[in-house]
C-alpha cells in the first residue's frame, strides 16, 4: 500500500470517527477532511471546488428548492385530507401515512417528504385519538425506503449515479434504483401495516389525546406562575405530583430557584414552577380561570417542530428572535431530549422538538417562515389555503424530461424551476436562503475525497479483503457491500456512506464478474437502510423528537425491516443481475 493510500485511508477514517462522535457539525467535518487531503497533496487546489459544479450537488439543490415549493403548494394536504377523514382504524392510519410518505419520497428528498405528512399525521392522531408515537416512525421509516426506488429520492442515489457516470461514461437511469427499491418499499409496508397497527384507534372522532399509557412521552415542559387561588397552594411538590401524575422540575420564589428536599418545598401564592405534564393538564391550566394570561388567552395554540435546517437549534427558547420580531410566544415545548436546568426560557432547542406557541395568526405564518420550523396540526386546525399547483407541474416535467432522458437531471429540474421564476410562482433568492446547505457543502466536500480515494487506488485496495470474504461470487458481493453500507450509515450519514463505498464497489466489480450496477445498488440500498438509531438519519431525529422515542425503540422496531430490506434487496439483484 502506498503512502498515498495510507493517507486517504487515514483522514476517511478519520471523518468516520468524527462524524459518528456527532460532536461536531457534519458539513464542518467534510471540509476538514477535504482540506487535510488538500495539504496532503492528494486533492488539487484546482479541484477543491469541483464538487460544487458536479451534477450531483446541483441535482440536490434544485430538489430542495422544488421540495419547497411543493410543501407549500397545499396540494398534497387537500388530496390528503378527505381520505384522512375517511380513516376509522389505527392500522389504516399507518398505512396511509405509510404509503403517502413512500410515495411522495420516490419523487423528493426524504426530508420535504416528511415535511409535508407530518401534519397530516398529526391531524390523523388527534381526529382518531392515536398517539403519535404510535405512526410516526412507520412514517419516518416509510420515506427511507421510498427514496430507495429514484435517482432524486435520497442523495446518496445521486452520488451512487455520479461515481458511475465518471468511471462508466453514464449515470444510473431515473428509475433504475426502483430494481432494489420498489420491492423493499412493498415488503417494509406490508410489514409496517401488519405489525405497527395492532390496536385499533379508541374512538373514531375527536380524539383529543393521547391514550393514558402513553403520554409519559408527550409530555410538555412549561412555566407556570402559582396565583392566589390556586388549588396547589400549601401543597408540597411530592403530594402535587402523585396527584396530578405529573414532574415539577424547578421552583423559582422571588427570582431565586428553592432548594430543599420535595417534600418540604410547599408552593406559595407567586411562586414560577417549571414542570412537565400532560396535555390535559397543559391544556387546563393555561386555559383555566386560574391562569391570568391575559388576551393571550383567546388565541389558539398551535404546534411546530423544529426541523434540520431551522434556525432556531442551539438557540434558547427565550432568545428566538423570529418569535420575539412577529410577537408569538413559545408557552411550552416538547422533546425527547429536553435539558431543564434552569428556568423555561434558558431550555436549548434541538431537532425534533415540538414548540408550543401562542400569537395572532397573521404573525404565526410569518414566524414560521423565518424561524424555518414546520407547522403541525394545531388545536384549531385550518383548511388549506388555495392551492397552487405549478411547483406539482414543474416537478412532475423535470421528472418527466430526466426519466425519458431527453435531458440530464440537473439540466430537467432547473428548467422546472427557471419556467417557475419566468411565471412569477417562484423567488429563486427566496428558495435559496432557505436551502439546508449543511447537506449541499458536505456533498461537494465528499466528492472529491471520494475521487482521491478511487484515484490513488486506495478503493480497490479496500476492495480485496471484500472480495476474499465474498469468494468472488457476485450475490455475495452485493450481500457484504450492503451489509457494510448498512452498518455504518447510522453512525456516518448516507451521502458519507454512498461516497466511501461507491469507489470500493466499483473496484470490486472490475475485479470480478459482478455487474457494476448489481454492487452500486447495493451500496445505495444500505445507504438507505438507517433504521436502527436516531442519529443516522434526519427524518429519524426528527420523529424521535417530536414522539418521544428512545434508542431502544429503533432497534427494537428497526431490527427486522433491516432484515427484511436485506433480504429483499439480495433477492432482487440476484434475479435482475
Amino acid at each position: 500500500m502506498t503512502v498515498d493510500q495510507l493517507w486517504i485511508i487515514l483522514i476517511l477514517a478519520g471523518a468516520m470517527a468524527a462524524f459518528a462522535l456527532n460532536r461536531w457539525r457534519t458539513e464542518v467535518v467534510a471540509v476538514a477532511a477535504l482540506s487535510a487531503a488538500v495539504l496532503a497533496g492528494l486533492v488539487n487546489f484546482s479541484s477543491v471546488f469541483a464538487g460544487f459544479s458536479n451534477s450531483a450537488v446541483i441535482t440536490v439543490v434544485e430538489i430542495l428548492m422544488l421540495t419547497q415549493l411543493l410543501a407549500r403548494s397545499g396540494l398534497v394536504d387537500r388530496v390528503a385530507r378527505p381520505i384522512l377523514s375517511r380513516l376509522a382504524s389505527e392500522r389504516q392510519l399507518i398505512l396511509f401515512l405509510a404509503c403517502g410518505g413512500a410515495g411522495l419520497s420516490v419523487f423528493m428528498n426524504n426530508i420535504g417528504a416528511l415535511a409535508i405528512m407530518l401534519p397530516l399525521a398529526y391531524a390523523g392522531c388527534r381526529r382518531l385519538g392515536v398517539a403519535p408515537q404510535t405512526v410516526l416512525m412507520p412514517l419516518s421509516f416509510a420515506t427511507l425506503l421510498g427514496g430507495m426506488c429514484s435517482l432524486i429520492g435520497t442523495p446518496a442515489n445521486l452520488v451512487v449515479s455520479g461515481a458511475r457516470e465518471e468511471n462508466l461514461g453514464a449515470p444510473m437511469g431515473f428509475f433504475v434504483f426502483a430494481v432494489v427499491g420498489l420491492p423493499a418499499v412493498l415488503a417494509g409496508l406490508l410489514w409496517l401495516g401488519l405489525f405497527h397497527g395492532e390496536r385499533g384507534a379508541r374512538g373514531s372522532g375527536g380524539g383529543e389525546h393521547p391514550r393514558e399509557e402513553d403520554e409519559a412521552v408527550e409530555r410538555i415542559v412549561f412555566e407556570w406562575p402559582v396565583s392566589k387561588d390556586a388549588a396547589w397552594v400549601g401543597k408540597s411538590l411530592e403530594e402535587i405530583e402523585r396527584e396530578e401524575s405529573i414532574e415539577i422540575l424547578n421552583v423559582v420564589r422571588r427570582e431565586e430557584f428553592v432548594f430543599a428536599r420535595r417534600d418540604d418545598i410547599r408552593l406559595q401564592a407567586g411562586d414560577i414552577i417549571v414542570l412537565a405534564a400532560p396535555h390535559r393538564l397543559f391544556d387546563r391550566l393555561w386555559k383555566g380561570d386560574e391562569n391570568s394570561v391575559g388576551d393571550h388567552r383567546a388565541w389558539p395554540i398551535r404546534e411546530a417542530v423544529v426541523t434540520p435546517s431551522s434556525v432556531v437549534l442551539g438557540s434558547t427558547v427565550g432568545s428566538i428572535a423570529p418569535f420575539d420580531t412577529h410577537s408569538v410566544e413559545v408557552i411550552g415545548v416538547r422533546g425527547a431530549n429536553l435539558r431543564v436546568d434552569g428556568r423555561f426560557a434558558d431550555i436549548k432547542i434541538s431537532i425534533g422538538d415540538v414548540l408550543l406557541l401562542q400569537g395572532d395568526d397573521d404573525a404565526f405564518a410569518g414566524a414560521l417562515e423565518q424561524a424555518g420550523c414546520l407547522a403541525l396540526a394545531g388545536r384549531s386546525d385550518t383548511p388549506p389555503g388555495r392551492i397552487t399547483p405549478f411547483a406539482a407541474i414543474a416537478l412532475g416535467c423535470g421528472i418527466l424530461l430526466s426519466a425519458t432522458q431527453i435531458t440530464p437531471p440537473e439540466i430537467a429540474f432547473g428548467l422546472s424551476l427557471a419556467g417557475m421564476a419566468i411565471a412569477g410562482a417562484a423567488s429563486l433568492p427566496e428558495l435559496l436562503r432557505r436551502i439546508d446547505w449543511r447537506v449541499v457543502i458536505m456533498l461537494a466536500a465528499l466528492i472529491p475525497l471520494a475521487h482521491a480515494f478511487e484515484t490513488t487506488g486506495a478503493a480497490a485496495a479496500m476492495a480485496g479483503p471484500i472480495l476474499q470474504l465474498a469468494l468472488s461470487d457476485k450475490v455475495m458481493l452485493a450481500l457484504a457491500l450492503w451489509a457494510v453500507a448498512t452498518l455504518i450509515t447510522p453512525f456516518l450519514n448516507n451521502v458519507a456512506t454512498a461516497a466511501i463505498l461507491a469507489p470500493i464497489a466499483l473496484a470490486a466489480a472490475e475485479a470480478s464478474n459482478a455487474s457494476p450496477d448489481m454492487l452500486l445498488l447495493a451500496v445505495a440500498a444500505g445507504a438507505s437502510t438507517d433504521f436502527l438509531t436516531p442519529f443516522g438519519h434526519h427524518n429519524n431525529t426528527v420523529v424521535m423528537g417530536a414522539a418521544g422515542y428512545e434508542l431502544r425503540d429503533f432497534l427494537r422496531r428497526g431490527a427486522p425491516l433491516t432484515v427484511i430490506t436485506g433480504v429483499v434487496t439480495v433477492l432482487s439483484l440476484a434475479i435482475f443481475y
